[in-house]
Formats: C-alpha cells, sequence, structure tokens
C-alpha cells in the first residue's frame, strides 16, 4: 500500500510480484500449490490499491496529517478497512480451492488483524523514509517511528500469547492487539501532528516578526557571522540580505564599541548573562557610521552548547544626533550663563569701587560741610541732600547683591539666602519663613550660583505677583541632592496662560536643567504657588 501512494498504481506488478515471492517462500516447506501463493499475492495486491486509493479519495495524499480528522482517516482507512479486502478475498480463495476448509470465520479475522497491524506499522515507516512532504516525515522518525515499533514489537508477543490460549480467548487478544495498534498508530500520528502543526504555526509566526519587523533583526552564528537578517537591518546598514549573509558583526562595528561588544558576547556563550543591551555604532556600507540600540540574547541547543544569537537592532542615529546637538547647546547655554555671571561680578565691582565710592566720599564731605554751615535753612537743605546720598549708597549696596553677593563666594549658598531673605523681607515688608538641613559646607560655585539664582526670582515673582504677606523657603538635602522649595499663599495663577516668553519661570527651569536637576511648579489661582528645585549635590573640591 506505500509503494503505490508514495510511487502510483503503475507498480502494481511489482506489489504483486513481491507478495508472490514473499508467501512462496514462507510457505515452500508446505509443498503448498502456486494457486495458493498467486491468490494469496493477488489479495495483497488488491488490498494495497484499495487502500491506496480510499486514502488519496478521502483522506488526500501526500500530506501531513496533521489534525484529528484526518490522522482518524488514515488509520482506519488504511487499517481496518483496507484490510478487509485481502483478508476476504484471500480466505474465500483459498476456501476455493480447498485449501481452507474449517474455521473460516477465525481464519478470516485472524488474517485481518494481522493486516491491519502490519499495515499501521509498516505505512507509516514507509512514509517516514520516502513519503511527503519530506520536512515533515522525516522529523517523526524518533516520534511516530520508535512508538510503532514497540507497539509492534508487543503485538507479537499478543500472536505469540493467543497461539498458546484456548480458541475462546484467542478473540479476545487477536481483538485487543488490533486495538492496540490502532491507538498506537492514530495517539502518535496525532500527538506528531499536532506537535508539528504547532511548530509551524510558531515558525510563521516567527518568520511574519522576523520580516515585517520595524528595527532589525539578525540571527547570528557564535563566531559572529550573520546567519539570517531581514529587510530592516539591510536597510539601517545599507547592504542587501545577501551581501549581509556573508559579513561578521565584528567587521561592522565601529572600532572603539568592539572591545565592549565582544565581552558581552563572550559572556552570552558562557552563560554569565542572558541578555544584554548597549548603543554603538555600526558602518554602513557607504563607509558612514550609524547609531544603533542592540538588544542581544543567547539560544543554547539542547546539549546546552551556544547555537546562535538573536540580535535586534534600532536606529538611533536621529536620536544621538539630538541628544549632541542638545549638549552642545546646553554646553554653549551653560557657558553663557557663565559668562553672564562673570559680567554681573565685573558691574557689581565696578559699582561698589567706583560710583558707590564716589557717593560715600561725597557723603563724608557733606556731612563735614554741614558742619560748618552757620545758616539753618542751608545746613537743612545740605542735611536732605546727604539723606538722598544715603538712600543712594543704599541703592547701590542693593544693585551688588542681586548682580553677585559677595557673601555667596565668601560664605556659601546658606549664608547668601538668608542674607536675601533678609534684604527681601526690608525691602518689600514680606515675612519669610526659611528652614535648611544640609550636611555639605560648599558647593561647587557654578552650582552655588544657579541655587542662589533660582530662590532669588522665585522671591522676586512673590514679591511682584504674590500679593502675600508670608513665604516660606525650604533647602534640604536629600539622598545626593538638595531640595529647594520656595512657596507662598498667595493669588497663585494659571500655568496654562503664562506666556512661553516668561523669562522668570523658564529661567528657573533651564538652570535646573542644566545642571542635571529638575524644576516643578504648582499654582492654581487662589491656591499659592511652590516651586520645587531638585539639584544633585556637586561638593566644591
Amino acid at each position: 500500500m506505500g509503494a503505490v501512494l508514495i510511487w502510483g498504481y503503475r507498480v502494481w506488478p511489482g506489489v504483486l510480484l513481491g507478495a508472490i515471492l514473499v508467501n512462496l517462500n514462507a510457505e515452500m516447506t508446505a509443498d503448498v500449490v502456486f494457486q495458493q501463493v498467486l491468490c494469496i499475492g493477488l489479495g495483497s495486491t488488491a488490498q494495497a490499491l484499495v487502500g491506496a486509493w480510499l486514502i488519496r479519495r478521502f483522506v488526500g495524499f501526500p500530506g501531513a496529517y496533521d489534525d484529528r480528522a484526518a490522522v482518524g482517516k488514515f488509520v482506519l482507512l488504511s487499517g481496518p478497512v483496507a484490510c478487509l479486502t485481502s483478508a476476504t478475498w484471500s480466505v474465500a480463495g483459498l476456501w476455493l480451492i480447498g485449501v481452507l476448509k474449517h474455521d473460516l470465520v477465525f481464519n478470516w479475522f485472524t488474517w485481518w488483524v494481522g493486516d491491519s497491524i502490519g499495515v499501521l506499522v509498516f505505512l507509516p515507516l514507509l512514509l517516514i523514509a520516502f513519503g511527503q512532504p519530506r520536512g515533515v516525515w522525516r522529523k517523526r522518525t524518533y516520534s511516530v517511528g520508535l512508538p510503532l515499533f514497540a507497539a509492534f514489537s508487543a503485538a507479537l508477543l499478543v500472536f505469540y500469547l493467543a497461539d498458546q490460549q484456548q480458541r475462546t480467548n484467542q478473540w479476545e487478544i487477536l481483538a485487543a492487539a488490533c486495538m492496540l495498534m490502532i491507538s498506537v498508530a492514530g495517539s502518535t500520528l496525532l500527538v506528531a501532528g499536532r506537535s508539528e502543526a504547532t511548530l509551524r504555526a510558531s515558525e510563521q509566526r516567527f518568520r511574519s516578526m522576523f520580516e515585517l519587523a520595524a528595527v532589525g533583526i539578525a540571527q547570528v552564528r557564535p563566531d559572529g557571522k550573520f546567519m539570517r537578517v531581514n529587510q530592516s537591518l539591510a536597510d539601517i546598514l545599507g547592504y542587501s540580505q545577501e551581501e549581509l549573509a556573508g559579513l561578521t558583526f565584528q567587521s561592522l562595528t565601529h572600532p572603539d564599541d568592539l572591545a565592549m561588544d565582544l565581552e558581552n558576547a563572550q559572556r552570552l556563550r558562557d552563560g554569565e548573562i542572558e541578555s544584554y543591551s548597549t548603543e554603538k555604532r555600526y558602518r554602513r556600507r557607504d563607509g558612514s557610521f550609524v547609531w544603533a540600540k542592540l538588544n542581544v540574547a543567547m539560544v543554547f541547543d539542547e546539549a546546552h552548547s551556544p547555537s546562535y544569537f538573536i540580535s535586534v537592532i534600532e536606529d538611533i542615529t536621529q536620536r544621538r544626533q539630538a541628544e549632541d546637538q542638545l549638549q552642545q547647546e546646553q554646553a554653549l547655554l551653560k557657558k553663557l550663563i557663565e559668562l553672564l555671571e562673570a559680567e554681573r561680578r565685573m558691574v557689581a565691582l565696578d559699582i561698589h569701587d567706583g560710583i558707590t565710592q564716589d557717593i560715600f566720599g561725597a557723603q563724608l564731605h557733606l556731612q563735614s560741610a554741614v558742619a560748618h554751615v552757620e545758616s539753618a535753612a542751608s545746613a537743612e537743605k545740605l542735611q536732605v541732600v546727604e539723606t538722598q546720598l544715603g538712600k543712594a549708597i543704599k541703592e547701590c549696596r542693593r544693585l551688588i547683591t542681586d548682580l553677585r553677593p559677595m557673601i555667596l563666594e565668601e560664605a556659601g549658598i546658606v549664608e547668601a539666602i538668608t542674607h536675601l531673605i533678609h534684604d527681601e523681607q526690608e525691602r518689600s515688608g514680606l515675612t519669610i519663613a526659611f528652614r535648611s538641613d544640609v550636611q555639605f559646607d560648599r558647593l561647587e560655585p557654578k552650582l552655588e550660583g544657579a541655587m542662589f539664582r533660582v530662590v532669588q526670582e522665585a522671591l522676586s515673582n512673590v514679591r511682584k505677583h504674590g500679593q502675600v504677606e508670608h513665604a516660606a523657603v525650604e533647602l534640604i538635602q536629600r539622598n545626593g541632592a538638595v531640595d529647594i522649595t520656595v512657596r507662598d499663599s498667595g493669588v497663585g495663577f494659571d500655568k496654562e496662560q503664562v506666556s512661553k516668553d516668561c523669562f522668570g519661570l523658564r529661567g528657573i527651569h533651564e538652570r535646573a536643567r542644566l545642571f542635571g536637576g529638575s524644576a516643578k511648579i504648582d499654582s492654581h489661582p487662589g491656591e499659592g504657588t511652590t516651586v520645587h528645585i531638585q539639584m544633585p549635590v556637586q561638593s566644591a573640591d
């Protein structure tokens, strides 16, 4: 039956000749007439033709037989149903030529059981060896072939036991053997088929994901050579898929990134890590370099030997370029702030050493002149001028403090904020509570300057817009960072209505960001405003 299925109906003469030779050889010692052997051969050939036709007609051939319906029809039609042909033909023929005279029903049943078992064992084995599709049947050597071989051995034992029993028990034993083979053949084919169907579905999903993924995916041999790549990776690197298949990841990796990549790959092969993620540069076909985010995992075979890498490669060139540009802009902005602070310092020094000293000198001369004026009216006028000069000196000192408080350089951020709050209270009449809880003595000067400007801007906003008499400032060190909070219970504002050109709030955010920190401003109309800034601690050397 297997030969007819695989090679077609044209091989029936060979099937007939083979059946005759096998039975002639088996019956030589019995001195059986040739008619008996021919009858058996014709019955076997008819069975092969009928079984092949039934399978082709109702199951389909070639086929994988990986679902319940196909397996059930294949087992029943090829075994019990098709074998009715040989058993009926052969027993009837042998009865007609006078070879069988008694126990026709039992002989028919024995014949049918034996042929059914033989077909259920050897037909799948023949398909494993020659059947189509080859990729499917070849994989069933162990999952189907070994169970069938074991079941056939059990069936032979059953036949031996049946031969030792009384006729009544032989019926039951032979029926049990037939049912055993039907069950084993059906179960092994069904289990194997379902497993293969599940595997094929999984492989199909993987292929679809592999080919349609928007990111690059590659299977890479343990030595670094690309086994398989998808089109997205080919597009990222500017090669065709075929060209990449002949290259290694080492040859495409930027020299500065190669050592790190090789170290991680070795750790994967050794089983030290399950996966790793990094950012690296790949050389494109045109010689340019592309930044990529690389995620790699190692696949091991059944012996736990490295089989291949799975690499997922995402083009992040635009992101890295944007980050580089942002870093350059931040560096430029930080430099501009430094220049601005330097300019403030110079202006503050000019005011202190120039106009302030001149006004102070003028005030001293005026005080001396007032002592020598005899006219009370003239003395009163001079005292008014002296008072105005005193106010001018006070305003100069305020400007110096706003531009660059000397106390910041001399005593640090805590004392500078304390001095700022004192000046703000005198200037605006605000009552400002200050709480400080820090462990550092001094911070990096640029960071202290940024923190001072943030508090200065926040208090200036309270004074100008808060419409409130009380405010609070906190300077707290927590886990390697400094939290600065400026809080008031004033009129507040709607953040959505604030113009993007509001340089005060924008300056608070930018200063915090430039030093690796963050700023958050919470405010609602009628509920006051809270400015919270967090900056990393950078102690002064």
